[in-house]
Parts: C-alpha cells; sequence; structure tokens
C-alpha cells in the first residue's frame, strides 16, 4: 500500500496538509498581486485585425490584465448603482430603455473585455505554451468569477431588473436576461433580509467550501500514495507499450519492470482492462473502492466530510427557500420541467438490469470457456473479459481499426458532416500561427454561413472562427493519459457590440513521431466529436447579449446533449465511412470493421447505463433524505445491480462528481441529456433513411437543430429546446433502441 509507513513516519498528516494548501486557492477570495496595470484602453493581447497576440500572454500580463478588468467590471457595477441611486431620488420612474444604456451594456462591455483576457489565459495554459503555477491559474480564474458574480450580487440592479422584468417592452431574450439575473441573485442570497439569516449564509458557504476542499484532498492523497508493484513481465506483455512507459520505475526500460499501479482512473482503468491475474485485479480494485475510509487510513475517512457537506448544503437550500438540494440544482442547471427524475431512473431500469443480468450471465459463460475458474465474474472482473469479449465475439481489433483513422480524414470529414447538416462552410486561414507565439502545430478555421437569406451576416464574411491544437505541447514527451478535450472561448457572440464568436480547440492527443501518419483511437475520435460539438455552440451561437452565450465555469446540460448527439452520429455507417481511410491503402472502414464497432459500443450497454442511473439514484437520495450515506449507497446499489455489494465497499467516499463535482445534487442530468441525445439521432436517422432525398431531409433536421440546441447558448431550458425540436416531450423510446435494452418480468 504504501499508507501506512507514510502514517508511521508522520509524512501522511505532511502530505495532506501540502495538498489543502495547493486546493485551497478554489475558495471564494483570492487577490490578484497589484503589478500595475496596462493602459486600459490598449489590450496588448489583441492585434489591430482583431486576432489575438499569443506572444504577448505571459503570466505577469495577465495577472495585470484581468485584475485590471475584473476591477473595471466592478467598477462599472457601482457606477451602474450610483446611477440607480440618482434615478430613485429624483422621483422619475426608472425607463427600460435607459437601463440598458446605462446599467446593463456597460457591465456587458467590461464583461466581454475580461471573458476575452480570461479565455487567452485558458488556452495558453490548456496548450502548454506557457507555465502557470496552479496557485496564479487558479487565482486569475477566481478572480475573474469574483467579478463576473458581482453584478448578479448588486442589490439595486437586482431590484431594478425585478421591477421592469414585467414590462410588455421586453423581448422574449431580454427576458430570459433578467431571468438570468434573477436566478443569480437569489443563488446568491440576495433575497434574504434578515442579517442573521444573511450571516449564516456566509458562514455556511465558507464551511461548505473548506469541507469540500478537505474532502477532495483526501481523494487525491490517497490516490497519489496507493502503490500496487508487479514484478512479473508476464503479467504485463500485453499492456499498451504508453501505459508501461509511464508505470515502469524505469522510464527508458519500460520491459524490465517493475511496474507500479496507482488508482488514477486512466491507470487503474487499464490495469484492471489488461491484467490476466484475478487476484491482482481484486487487489487494486478493493483499494479503489476503500481509498478514502478508515479501512485504509484513519486521517483518509471523508464520512465525516462527506456529512458536513450534506448538513451545509440542507441549511443553504433552507436559506435560499428551496425544498431540496435537488431542486436547487435543477434551477442551477436548467432543469426546471424534469419533475420527476426518479420516475425516469425507474423506468430506464426496467430495461437496464435485465439487460444486465443477460449481459453478465453471457460474459461469464464466455470467460469459463476461455479458462476461468470461477462460476460468476465480479464487478473486477468485468473489464478484462469485456475486452477478450469484444475480440473474439465481436470482432473488433483496436489496433486495427485505429489504422483507418488518420487525424487529417476524421477532421475533414467530421467538418464535411457539420457542412451538410448545418448549412456552414469551415475553410482554414492561410495563417502561420507560429507568428501569434503558438506552436506551429496549431492551425485556425474561420466558418461561413452558407444559408440562404442568412440574416446575421454577409455570406462573403466569417460568423466565428477557431483555433484547432489537436496535439499535446511538442515540447513534451509522450504520456499516457485519457483523451480529452478543451473548448475555450475568447470572444463570445455578442450581437450588440457586433462580437463574433472565437473559439480554441484542444485536444491532449501525443503528437506525431518521427514524421509518421498519426491515427486515432476510436475512443479519441469520439472526443473529437463531442469537444468539436461544443465548439460549434459557441461559433453558432445567436444570442444578443453575450451573458446569454454561457457564464464562465459553469457546464449545462445541452453541452451534453449536443456532445451526445455528435457522439451517436459517430456510430453511423455512412459517418464512418466519410471519416475513415486507411493509412497504407486509403480505402474506408469495410462493412465488417463497422459491425465490429457498433457490435462492441452495445457490448454491456444495460451494465454500463446501470452505473449510470446508479450514481443518478444515489446522487438524489443523498440529497434530498438524512440517511447515513452508508445505508443509502448499499439500498441503492442492490436495486441498481445484479452483484453483491462488499460490506466493507466505501466508493461513495470518493466520488468526487457527485459530492464536489458541478453535477453533484443533479447528476440525472447526465442520464437526461443522454435520453435527449438519442431521441434527437432518432430522428436524424429516420430522415437520412426514409426518402430517397435522404440527404436533403437530414440537413433540413441539420437546421432545426442549429436553430435550437445550436443558437441558443446555453442559457435555455433543455426541455424547452426540445420540444422546439421534435414538437413533443422526449421519451426513452429512442435509448432504449439505440442500446438494444430488453425488459422482462416487473423489477422491484
Amino acid at each position: 500500500m504504501g499508507l501506512m509507513s507514510l502514517l508511521r513516519n508522520g509524512s501522511l498528516h505532511r502530505q495532506i496538509r501540502q495538498t489543502l494548501a495547493a486546493r485551497s486557492y478554489s475558495g471564494y477570495v483570492v487577490l490578484l498581486p497589484e503589478i500595475g496595470e496596462d493602459d486600459p484602453k490598449l489590450n496588448p493581447f489583441i492585434k489591430d485585425d482583431g486576432f489575438p497576440e499569443f506572444a504577448n500572454v505571459s503570466i505577469d500580463r495577465c495577472l495585470r490584465r484581468i485584475g485590471g478588468q475584473a476591477n473595471a467590471l466592478e467598477n462599472e457595477v457601482k457606477k451602474g448603482e450610483e446611477y440607480l441611486q440618482q434615478t430613485n431620488e429624483s422621483g422619475k420612474p426608472l425607463n427600460l430603455n435607459d437601463f440598458f444604456e446605462n446599467v446593463l451594456h456597460p457591465i456587458e462591455t467590461a464583461d466581454k473585455e475580461l471573458v476575452a483576457s480570461w479565455g487567452l489565459s485558458k488556452t495558453v495554459f490548456h496548450g502548454n505554451n506557457v507555465i502557470f503555477s496552479t496557485k496564479n491559474f487558479l487565482s486569475l480564474h477566481q478572480r475573474a468569477r469574483k467579478a463576473n458574480l458581482s453584478k448578479y450580487q448588486s442589490r439595486p440592479i437586482y431590484e431594478a431588473v425585478k421591477q421592469l422584468r414585467s414590462s410588455n417592452e421586453l423581448t422574449t431574450e431580454q427576458k430570459k436576461l433578467f431571468d438570468m439575473y434573477l436566478l443569480e441573485g437569489k443563488l446568491c442570497g440576495i433575497e434574504i433580509t434578515d442579517e442573521t439569516d444573511q450571516g449564516e449564509l456566509a458562514y455556511r458557504q465558507l464551511k461548505l467550501s473548506e469541507e469540500m476542499i478537505t474532502y477532495e484532498s483526501k481523494v487525491y492523497v490517497a490516490v497519489d500514495h496507493f502503490s500496487h508493484t508487479v514484478n512479473d513481465y508476464t503479467l504485463m506483455q500485453s499492456f499498451p507499450q504508453e501505459f508501461l512507459q509511464t508505470v515502469a520505475t524505469d522510464a527508458r526500460n519500460p520491459l524490465n519492470g517493475p511496474w507500479k499501479i496507482n488508482l488514477k482512473p486512466h491507470i487503474l482503468k487499464t490495469f484492471l482492462t489488461y491484467c490476466p491475474d484475478r487476484e491482482q485485479c481484486w487487489n487494486v480494485w478493493q483499494a479503489d473502492c476503500k481509498k478514502a475510509s478508515r479501512q485504509v487510513v484513519t486521517e483518509l475517512d471523508n464520512s465525516g466530510h462527506l456529512e458536513w457537506i450534506r448538513d451545509h448544503r440542507k441549511r443553504i437550500r433552507e436559506l435560499l427557500g428551496y425544498s431540496t438540494h435537488v431542486e436547487l440544482k435543477r434551477d442551477r442547471l436548467l432543469l426546471s420541467g424534469t419533475e420527476k427524475p426518479q420516475t425516469i431512473l425507474n423506468e430506464l431500469r426496467s430495461y437496464a438490469k435485465p439487460t444486465q443480468f443477460k449481459e453478465i450471465n453471457e460474459l461469464s459463460d464466455f470467460a469459463i470457456q476461455s479458462g476461468f475458474r470461477s462460476h460468476q465474474i465480479e464487478e473486477y472482473d468485468i473489464p478484462y473479459w469485456s475486452r477478450k469479449y469484444n475480440i473474439s465475439v465481436c470482432k473488433y481489433d483496436e489496433n486495427l481499426v485505429q489504422e483507418y483513422f488518420p487525424i487529417e480524414k476524421v477532421f475533414g470529414g467530421l467538418f464535411g458532416l457539420a457542412e451538410k447538416l448545418f448549412g456552414i462552410k469551415i475553410v482554414e486561414r492561410n495563417t502561420d500561427t507560429s507568428t501569434l507565439g503558438w506552436h506551429k502545430g496549431v492551425k485556425y478555421f474561420d466558418v461561413f454561413d452558407t444559408r440562404k437569406n442568412s440574416l446575421r451576416t454577409d455570406s462573403s464574411q466569417p460568423i466565428g472562427g477557431f483555433f484547432l491544437d489537436a496535439f499535446s505541447s511538442p515540447d513534451e514527451e509522450h504520456t499516457f493519459t485519457e483523451p480529452t478535450g478543451y473548448v475555450v472561448p475568447i470572444r463570445e457572440h455578442c450581437s450588440r457590440t457586433n462580437a463574433t464568436p472565437l473559439v480554441s480547440l484542444i485536444y491532449n492527443f501525443n503528437a506525431p513521431l518521427y514524421g509518421k501518419p498519426h491515427t486515432l483511437k476510436l475512443k479519441e475520435v469520439q472526443v473529437v466529436f463531442s469537444k468539436f460539438a461544443n465548439a460549434l455552440q459557441k461559433i453558432l451561437n445567436e444570442s444578443n447579449y453575450r451573458e446569454l452565450s454561457g457564464l464562465i465555469n459553469i457546464e449545462y446540460v445541452n453541452d451534453k446533449v449536443c456532445s451526445g448527439v455528435f457522439s451517436n452520429l459517430l456510430y453511423r455507417s455512412d459517418v464512418l465511412k466519410s471519416i475513415s481511410e486507411h493509412i497504407s491503402t486509403k480505402e474506408p472502414l469495410t462493412d465488417e470493421h463497422i459491425k465490429a464497432i457498433q457490435a462492441q459500443r452495445l457490448s454491456l450497454a444495460g451494465y454500463n447505463l446501470s452505473t449510470q442511473l446508479f450514481r443518478s439514484a444515489l446522487d438524489l437520495e443523498l440529497y434530498s433524505t438524512q440517511q447515513f450515506w452508508l445505508e443509502i449507497m448499499r439500498k441503492i446499489y442492490a436495486k441498481y445491480f445484479i452483484f453483491e455489494l462488499d460490506k466493507r465497499d466505501s466508493r461513495l467516499l470518493s466520488m468526487l462528481d457527485i459530492v464536489v463535482g458541478n453535477w453533484s445534487g443533479c447528476y440525472f442530468g447526465l442520464v437526461w441529456s443522454d435520453l435527449m441525445a438519442a431521441d434527437i439521432c432518432d430522428a436524424f436517422d429516420k430522415d437520412w433513411t426514409s426518402t430517397a432525398d435522404a440527404d436533403d431531409t437530414a440537413a433540413k433536421t441539420g437546421q432545426r437543430f442549429r436553430d435550437t440546441f445550436l443558437a441558443s447558448g446555453s442559457n435555455t431550458d433543455s426541455l424547452e429546446l426540445f420540444r422546439n425540436f421534435r414538437g413533443r416531450d422526449p421519451a426513452i423510446d429512442a435509448l432504449v433502441t439505440q442500446l438494444k435494452l430488453q425488459q422482462q418480468a416487473k423489477i422491484q
């Protein structure tokens, strides 16, 4: 384990304190150092042509610029308050146009400048071009976040918005803007007038932040210090080469060992997927399920912190006027239309659990026929035997499939799909991005609107653009990581200021070696599709107000719906052919390969859906009742899984997404978005296959999707958008059909 030795010599306590100190910057108030401000009229990050000047982006300049722009935004809020006070003292009624002109518009202009600088800072951070320390990077974020919230925390502005909300002169979009101000103000506690309650709210929010930081820190300490050593090469010979380089004690000789396994998610998942030794898989699995409990080390126990987090959230939602924390989060994530999530979870469970039972029995039979020495597989056996099953039964060869996905062909096919469906044209600009301070691998693309009679702009002018950085920094060595991507808005759409969107689309794929063609794994292709969908949301947004294009660091269900739609479209046979080309033969994927890809996707669909349903139900119950967390987890687990939960299993004590993540209290939103994405793709599938002019019909469906989910921004209720797209409420039928789930006798 390694943890007991740390405990004995006292270094575990130091590690916890250091981790707490490092992560404490995510608290409420972080001040940037006063370094002196650039001329506010001159933006050193933007050239005269509106293009970013990445060469000028440095730590010191980011600190100065964002600090100054945060102050400027807060000053505009104060000016707006003074204007409202003067208007009130004059006895004149507040005029709607004057309120926009003298209060909201100046705030939006200052906010736009701040968000642009923050977007550039995040771009260079994720692009590995400027090395920010964790302290500096989080300080920048918290300073920008604090300034952004100041407009919602202003009581005079809140009262003015509340007064003017009933005006018949407001446009539909202005009403949405006002509703957002009212919701954000309410969540900031602005409606609380009692000083005692105000003090308690501030105290509870501070203590909640402290408990969340401690909870998260203990999880990371436990992950970092678990160590399982493998000395036998025969157990490691089938592992991917990059994995061996990561876990070998000597990275220069990855085949020699020994190899040290930790509990980082991508390391754990890969070890369980490839390790043939069941006993060692069980050891690592058990450690992961118990890592933040007193069963490992008392000092790492998160049980008390979890209960305090629940208690603080309970009191906070009471002070804010919500019946449950779940209700509060539904408001926050615009899920107000999903009033009965438990009903949906139960309905999906009636399909997922019987399918899970069938899948596990089939997997057990396959394992036994392949030499498995027990009568039934357990949870920790699933990753290894599902890989074997996919190879033998589904005929899925990951390495062979990868040869069909050269990165240029994948992006070219993806851009072509977007152009066909959404009436746009994506054109690479012949710009040497190295002159902008970015490495030569970065490309820039303009996006044009090809729709006839488009009212947005001249068709000869781009409606937006994006940088594409597909690879990790060329200076970095190849590493074994989970594929991921970042969509960073630099400039968001705002019709009022004629601002066109500018986005950075950054992936973390390893750079190609020695001039060889770079190919993507299937899971990397899925990340490409998913993140590109979110980039289109920013570029095709049609909001007149920047605030309606999205808020800083807040995830919304609509983002997940869009990425889910693109992820589903990827698995269509025609789409797979359009993005594939063998690196040698130049032929697209064969029908047999596509059948194997689709089959492995459906492998364990019932079990995987049950896992999501379990987490969603656990999250709902955790924040809706006062029952002890362990009793809740055991009850919910038995409801959704066919396995027997180990009595020592404490996995909830390390579930960051449910306890401290953005989706805590509303994890159901992920299930809801999957359900809607499947239903939306069902509309595409029917239009693509039911008529002779299928492409034209699919393009009309694409236009509806663009006009709803892609054009609306992240601040429109997902149910409202879905009704506009399909003309009805979402149904589970499409998801059930997509995953080929089966319903048996009614389950309890």
